[in-house]
């Protein structure tokens, strides 16, 4: 008797792992999201503190990065945006778009709360959001994007 594997059996073997990678993969590139999302939390928030001591000197938000006493900035692939009323740092990639943005107005119903957003059509995008917290819906729901607090 001959010894080996036959070809039907290499078959279902190489099924059987294209069935788990195709099932492992999607969970790996969030996991990657995430851990690149982690990467500019911190820069968020050291650009939240600077903003607030810039408000105590001078009784306004700042839209200058250089007047902030920080010195952020972006990983690869992402951009900070300042607004004398936010922070946003986001991610645009080929198929992902999702920010973080902290508001500093008070019209808010939750100022100084920071959140993920991710446009509505992007479902990868809300899948890395969801993982770092509820959704937001009682803060005004957007056609374009969902929020989902941090």
């Amino acid at each position: 008797m001959k010894k080996g594997f036959t070809l039907i059996e290499l078959l279902v073997v190489v099924l059987i792992i294209g069935i788990l990678a195709a099932v492992a993969l999607p969970q790996y590139q969030i996991a990657v999201e995430k851990a690149r999302m982690a990467q500019v939390i911190p820069i968020l928030q050291s650009i939240r503190q600077a903003e607030e001591e810039y408000y105590l000197a001078n009784g306004e938000y700042t839209s200058d990065m250089n007047a902030l006493a920080v010195s952020a900035t972006a990983p690869d692939g992402w951009r900070i945006s300042l607004t004398n009323q936010k922070i946003e740092i986001i991610r645009n990639g080929g198929y992902a778009y999702y920010g973080f943005v902290l508001y500093f107005t008070y019209g808010d119903i939750y100022p100084g709360q920071p959140y993920c957003w991710a446009a509505k059509d992007n479902e990868k995008a809300n899948r890395v959001c969801k993982t770092v917290g509820p959704k937001a819906t009682d803060i005004g729901e957007n056609d374009s994007y969902n929020r989902y607090f941090l």
